[in-house]
């Protein structure tokens, strides 16, 4: 009877939609129309905000709550995902209603955010529109509160929904054990076997759920990892040897143990796949101190790390970790930084804050280091030695530059050496810059390159010609 009463309302609601719109609006709904394009504010390679975005904030800002209500009823989908951006952020009470038509509907829209455009669905562009208001608005605690209960509602729509739907992961992960969708989680995991709700459903860490968690096999590992508990060890230990998966290495690392850092040992010592990687991110972000040892293994023998573990090991033994970073960076091979989920660019941090590590405790072996590494390096990673070794002044360092000097081709390399060697500021040298130089010039003497060149030249008065 709801549902009836609900399209008899629609029915009446379109019947005076002409009369309701005004011109102003409709004007604005036109221009919008004819870009036909859903863009977020910031968007191209300099996240410039466009016209139809500007158009969208003026909707926004003019039309009535009654007037969006009726364009979401509109044969364009970008009037329509404009509208509910519109009603989402003007606090509409009842985001849920729109979000279930537009998940019944599934209608599609052409949408751009950054630099990536793509047809997406209206309720994806819906929900994150919701989910991400901080990051478009400014919102006070209370708005905060009110974005969080309509969160919970959308997601309460996903969850049941039986239709599948891209927004399901994101649901499953904001689900944090609620009582009230236990069941349903635990169908998905069981029965339908979604990985994100295998995970959600081992949140809620109920011992009564272990056996049908063993009953699905290797995917049993994506629960054991949020519900590492005793009961799962044998199980994993059947394993050993047989599979080297990344789930199943987390699942090992979350008990944080010394038998779990046994046998994390153990699989990278005698696998043939040498999981570095894998293995390296599990104990890094399952941190304890039963994995530091494994940790400084896999930098001594591997030359391998990322931002957090060397963090975690300065502040924690840092005279140790000292010595093994020593130990790796001498190593007759590069080293290989990582980075992990959103630690984008955070691998150029990690060579400092060795550098300033070894400096503190093993001050003896950093010219030797200096000299290892400029022969093994290379490009960017050569360019990063190159930078510490001029910001700390390490002329004992000329020779190994020198070396690396004659035996390079591409300008890159080229120029950072030069002006590495430039920067110690030795007469003899420059002297020895220009001759060998002259040997290159057909690697280094064009495009902007030249120009580089030229200008640190005229910065150390040098004269080349």
């Amino acid at each position: 009877m709801r549902k009836i009463t609900f399209l008899i309302l629609i029915v009446f609601t379109l019947q005076v939609a002409a009369q309701k719109i005004r011109p102003e609006i409709k004007k604005l709904v036109k221009k919008i129309e004819e870009y036909n394009e859903l863009e977020s504010e910031h968007v191209g390679f300099g996240g410039q905000t466009t016209e139809q975005y500007r158009n969208f904030e003026k909707l926004k800002r003019k039309a009535t709550t009654e007037e969006l209500l009726i364009l979401l009823q509109y044969k364009n989908p970008v009037v329509k995902g404009y509208s509910s951006w519109a009603l989402v952020d003007n606090k509409y009470p009842k985001l849920v209603d729109i979000f279930s038509e537009f998940i019944k509907t599934k209608e599609k829209v052409v949408a751009q955010n950054g630099c990536i455009v793509a047809e997406e669905e209206l309720s994806e562009q819906f929900y994150y529109r919701v989910f991400y208001q901080h990051f478009n608005n400014k919102i006070t605690e209370s708005d905060s509160l009110f974005f969080q209960i309509q969160i919970k509602q959308l997601d309460s729509v996903i969850l049941y929904n039986k239709k599948e739907n891209y927004l399901l992961s994101n649901a499953l992960e904001n689900n944090y054990k609620n009582p009230k969708t236990y069941e349903r989680i635990k169908y998905l995991a069981l029965k339908e076997k979604n990985i994100e709700a295998i995970k959600a459903l081992a949140i809620y860490q109920k011992k009564e759920d272990i056996n049908e968690f063993k009953k699905l096999g290797e995917l049993a590992f994506f629960a054991i990892a949020n519900f590492p508990d005793i009961a799962f060890w044998d199980f994993l230990l059947s394993y050993q040897l047989k599979i080297e998966s990344d789930s199943y290495l987390f699942a090992i690392a979350a008990y944080k143990t010394e038998a779990s850092a046994k046998l994390l040992s153990d699989i990278l010592t005698s696998s043939k796949k040498k999981s570095i990687r894998d293995i390296c991110e599990a104990v890094t972000k399952n941190y304890c101190i039963y994995y530091q040892s494994l940790l400084l293994y896999i930098w001594e023998n591997y030359k391998t790390i990322d931002i957090r573990a060397t963090q975690y090991l300065i502040n924690d033994i840092p005279e140790k970790a000292s010595l093994s970073f020593v130990n790796g960076l001498l190593l007759n091979k590069e080293f290989v930084f990582f980075e992990f989920d959103h630690d984008y660019g955070q691998s150029e941090l990690i060579l400092p804050l060795i550098f300033e590590n070894i400096k503190k405790y093993q001050s003896k072996k950093i010219v030797s280091i200096c000299n290892a590494n400029i022969n093994v390096t290379n490009f960017t990673k050569l360019a990063q030695f190159l930078s510490l070794i001029k910001e700390n002044q390490l002329i004992e360092t000329s020779e190994s530059l020198f070396k690396k000097l004659e035996q390079q081709k591409q300008a890159f390399e080229i120029y950072h050496l030069t002006e590495t060697i430039l920067s110690f500021k030795n007469s003899n040298d420059n002297d020895r810059i220009v001759t060998l130089l002259k040997t290159k010039k057909q690697n280094w003497d064009k495009g902007n390159w030249a120009e580089h060149f030229r200008a640190t030249f005229k910065e150390y008065d040098i004269a080349f010609e």
